[in-house]
């Protein structure tokens, strides 16, 4: 989100640097329910019950490239993950691939997760005309 409304980023920023060494891990496979790790509670990541930090974004339009999907993440949560996996189908040139519909992202702190989920509720892609709504899930680590 652009605003932070009023929370407190100090703990996840000291914590950042204790996650960046343990970074969580996650598989791509191109069965991707065996990587779904179920649905974001939003009021467990408030109440720091849910530590989980890597989640599965489904319903990513098959024309999206990597590098547009960062950059649509990245307008409102820059420096916010660190990791960005997008899987793609390895039919033609490097130019014609294409997303298989969805992504993986690793977040610093699980703060981060509840804002973007926030950000991200009843969002629809922008580019290509797409009228896909984007689901968002935790990732199973593997």
């Amino acid at each position: 989100m652009s605003e932070d409304k009023g929370r407190n980023f100090v703990e996840p920023l000291q914590a950042m640097k204790k996650q960046e060494s343990s970074c969580q891990s996650f598989s791509l496979q191109s069965n991707h329910s065996k990587n779904d790790g179920g649905p974001v509670d939003l009021e467990a990541i408030e109440n720091g019950q849910e530590t989980r930090t890597t989640l599965m974004v489904k319903n990513v339009p098959c024309k999206y490239q990597t590098n547009e999907i960062r950059s649509d993440f990245e307008k409102n949560h820059k420096n916010r993950f660190n990791k960005l996996k997008a899987p793609m189908d390895k039919q033609g040139s490097a130019s014609e691939k294409t997303c298989r519909g969805y992504c993986f992202v690793n977040f610093r702190h699980p703060l981060y997760v509840y804002d973007f989920v926030m950000d991200k509720k009843d969002y629809r892609w922008p580019k290509y005309s797409s009228d896909k709504t984007i689901e968002i899930r935790f990732a199973v680590d593997q």
